[in-house]
């Protein structure tokens, strides 16, 4: 894992040693967090999203982007759907591992297509016909992102459940996702 947290070694024998060793603090901070993996990881069922949520932070505190990421697929393969405060943390590890850029390139293609696709969702759940704008804006997201199935995947979903034929900035949204590709 990335450990952003360093103390330098002090002066011995008047040289400045090169060695770069990670803080006691974060040291531990990595302990505590690998211990709370593990323990959920022995549990493959009936575990909450909120759990789930609490490794993330743990990770994400210390800068462990990769074990973030890989905490929020287990997440998704275990059926449990990524509040989006999950996202954030991801964002967060980014950012506290010094990685900013890619945290804003995740952000970008990763957060803002889900949580649309999430809030299209519970417009559906609630018995709500989401309007054109709405799929659109969805849309727009996942061509941003450079996702184009995705794109086409809720074009379909779009005319099957809300019997909404696509308009020209649909199109325009498949043809731009197909171009960022």
């Amino acid at each position: 894992p990335v450990i952003p947290h360093y103390t330098v070694m002090p002066k011995i024998s008047g040289v400045l040693s090169a060695a770069v060793l990670p803080s006691e603090d974060h040291h531990q901070q990595l302990i505590q967090a690998q211990t709370l993996a593990a323990s959920l990881d022995k549990r493959t069922v009936d575990v909450a999203p909120e759990e789930y949520e609490e490794v993330l932070r743990a990770f994400a505190d210390i800068g462990c982007v990769e074990e973030c990421r890989a905490w929020l697929r287990r997440m998704r393969r275990a059926g449990a759907q990524p509040s989006l405060a999950c996202y954030a943390l991801v964002v967060a590890a980014f950012t506290a591992a010094g990685r900013g850029r890619e945290a804003s390139r995740w952000l970008q293609r990763v957060v803002h297509p889900e949580v649309t696709q999430q809030l299209l969702q519970r417009s559906a759940d609630s018995g709500a016909k989401p309007r054109i704008a709405a799929y659109n804006q969805g849309m727009a997201a996942y061509a941003a992102a450079g996702r184009p199935l995705e794109v086409m995947s809720l074009m379909r979903q779009m005319v099957r459940e809300s019997e909404i034929r696509p308009d020209v900035i649909s199109f325009n949204c498949l043809i731009a996702a197909h171009a960022t590709a």
